[in-house]
């Protein structure tokens, strides 16, 4: 069996044959067959143009990644099928791998919401407005994009100065030239334009050479689904002298688009490559070269590496530009976190809602459940913004709109107990609206609130002096022993030594019982996810009780807060079944002082059945004295 590998290098399920790394990550190990392969693989070295890139299985990122590997490697295979079967035969798997596109695509992909455009031909110096409008709808994640094609032959340094949307200004996202000075496309953006039917646009073009004729065309796509902190990638640009085409290859990522803007002479007709949608496509009205322009913008569904082209009806100098648009992401993820707490005394859920993605959330909302067995709800405290209801048994919250990329609220929920024991409390969040939230996987949270009764031993206590190496002794509990009991049986003592007698301060804590999912895939732990558990059973339970005696005939004598002067919980020590884990807990024999000073403490590290806990109990003062607590790698599972 191998177990805490650290890389998942390469898999191929059909096959059975699984490629892993070793810890320190520095090369690969042996093949291995599923049934070798003990745990939970967490990310994956993939292939991305010639990059090799770590990702990981959970989160948006690593999913980000895979999809881009997947989609880069299948096109891969159908271009050198493609280069097999020959001419006649590429139609069919281009269209498989348009669809392949489609397909990856259908989650949180950019769209295409509208497209209006423009042109005319100035002649003079100065500074020329374009005027047209242009419409948006209220769609989430909006970004608008003006692209800009000229034919500059006739005044070379002719420029765009500014473009405005409704008055207000956009950005410039670059420029180009051709090496002739006889094209120029530029670029511009505008991040969550506001929505408006026929709102007017304004490019604006400066001419600095008296006389000469400039060819001008404008055109505006508003985009939906666009990530709002990254919106924009890698601007591409290149250019020709004489061609017979335009064409530029982006890099970009599955689930967004690309925009193109092609500058070119005004006597030729342009067609866009098949794959690609045609946004605007217009000529000057001389239709002469020099001064009129063609210019087209078209999209394409985004991919790690996608070329584009346009095709002239003759030849011609052109310049190019290009722009990926990502796509909008948000992951919602929430956690609670809870203190133990002695009966008598609330206890705290603090639940806390982050936004992990790159995108604004828009419609998130928590359901709290906390209805358990002698509890009841004392009050829950939303944080700004938030805004809670409360029915019989659940609390339910809606978050700000939007929840903005590494935003966060928080909901403290206090309830109070009339018994010992662990009370669960599982908080879901949902996200409806757009974009939609990728990883369900960390959604949902269930803790527990450990509420313990206090039992103190009846020793008479003197000073601990300077306390140091291990102080703890530790027993395996040897059979099962039900709540009220007022004896345990143990196993064979590990640790300091120790001695129980009358009065000494015992903790018996469960350490194993959960039910977990033991599928060898991402049903793993809690059925979902490849963590957790599916029943907690009583793991984690722990009291502690006074010895009334010390160990006799394998038992030791205790009283407690439990029924009857015993036991608050039940403890189960029991082998590994075919539906359940194994079951252990101990018993530790916790040191009583009035008062000590810390030195360097340790414990046992913990084997299967003891171990690997610190536990003392100080009545007055404990002095740190500059001392520390090592306990690294000798927890429970290390």
């Amino acid at each position: 069996m191998v177990s805490g590998f650290t890389g998942l290098c390469s898999l191929i399920p059909a096959r059975d044959v699984f490629i892993t790394r070793d810890d320190w990550e520095w090369e690969n190990d042996p093949a291995l067959k599923a049934e070798q392969i003990l745990g939970i693989a967490r990310s994956k070295d993939v292939r991305l143009g010639r990059n090799v890139v770590k990702a990981r299985f959970r989160g948006v990122g690593g999913w980000m990644l895979h999809s881009a590997a997947l989609a880069q490697d299948f096109s891969r295979k159908l271009l050198r099928k493609a280069t097999s079967v020959g001419r006649r035969g590429m139609q069919p798997l281009f269209f498989l791998l348009a669809l392949l596109l489609i397909t990856t695509s259908l989650h949180a992909q950019v769209l295409v919401d509208a497209t209006t455009s423009a042109n005319n031909e100035f002649t003079g110096s100065g500074t020329f407005n374009l005027n047209f409008t242009h419409t948006t709808t209220a769609t989430a994640n909006r970004l608008l994009i003006v692209g800009v094609s000229m034919n500059i032959t006739n005044s070379t340094g002719s420029v765009v100065t500014g473009v405005t949307y409704g008055g207000t200004a956009l950005t410039s996202i670059g420029a180009h030239n051709d090496a002739g000075n006889t094209r120029r496309v530029e670029m511009w953006y505008l991040l969550n334009p506001a929505a408006g039917t026929n709102v007017a646009m304004r490019v604006s073009v400066n001419i600095p050479t008296a006389g000469a004729i400039v060819g001008v065309v404008a055109g505006a796509t508003t985009f939906t689904g666009v990530d709002q902190t990254m919106p924009l990638g890698t601007f591409v640009t290149t250019d020709g002298a004489a061609g017979t085409s335009a064409q530029g290859n982006v890099a970009s990522v599955v689930n967004g688009i690309i925009l193109d803007t092609v500058a070119t002479g005004g006597d030729q007709a342009v067609t866009p490559y098949g794959p690609q949608v045609q946004q605007w496509n217009v000529n000057t009205v001389s239709g002469t070269d020099p001064p009129a322009v063609a210019g087209v913008g078209s999209s394409r569904i985004g991919a790690p590496s996608v070329p584009i082209a346009e095709t002239f009806s003759g030849t011609s100098n052109w310049s190019y530009a290009a722009i990926p648009i990502n796509p909008s992401t948000a992951d919602i993820a929430v956690t609670t976190s809870v203190s133990a707490v002695a009966l008598g005394q609330n206890s705290t859920y603090n639940i806390t809602i982050t936004n992990n993605g790159p995108s604004a959330a828009n419609n998130v909302t928590l359901a709290d459940t906390y209805n358990a067995t002698n509890l009841s709800l004392v009050s829950y405290t939303p944080s700004a913004g938030t805004t809670c209801t409360n029915t019989a048994t659940t609390i339910n919250c809606t978050l700000p709109t939007p929840f903005a990329s590494g935003a966060t609220a928080t909901v403290a929920v206090v309830v109070s107990t009339t018994a010992a024991g662990f009370y669960p409390n599982t908080a879901n969040v949902t996200d409806s609206g757009t974009p939609p939230d990728p990883n369900t996987g960390n959604n949902s949270y269930v803790a527990l609130a450990p509420v313990v009764s206090v039992v103190c031993g009846t020793n008479t206590l003197a000073g601990g002096g300077t306390l140091t190496g291990t102080i703890n002794t530790f027993w395996p509990g040897n059979g099962n022993v039900a709540k009220g009991a007022t004896s345990i049986p143990l196993g064979t003592t590990r640790g300091a030594g120790g001695t129980i007698a009358a009065g000494s301060l015992l903790l018996v804590i469960q350490m194993q019982d959960a039910s977990i999912n033991t599928s060898n895939s991402v049903q793993y732990g809690n059925g979902s996810t490849g963590q957790g558990f599916t029943t907690i059973n009583n793991a984690g339970n722990y009291e502690f009780v006074t010895a009334t005696g010390p160990i006799a005939g394998g038992n030791v004598p205790i009283t407690g807060a439990g029924p009857g002067g015993g036991l608050v919980f039940g403890y189960t020590n029991a082998a590994a079944s075919a539906t359940k884990g194994i079951s252990t807990y101990q018993v530790v024999l916790v040191p009583q002082y009035t008062s000590a000073t810390l030195g360097n403490l340790t414990t046992v590290s913990w084997n299967g059945t003891t171990g690997g806990i610190i536990a003392l109990d100080i009545a007055g003062q404990l002095n740190l004295g500059g001392g520390s607590v090592v306990v690294d790698g000798m927890g429970f599972r290390n």
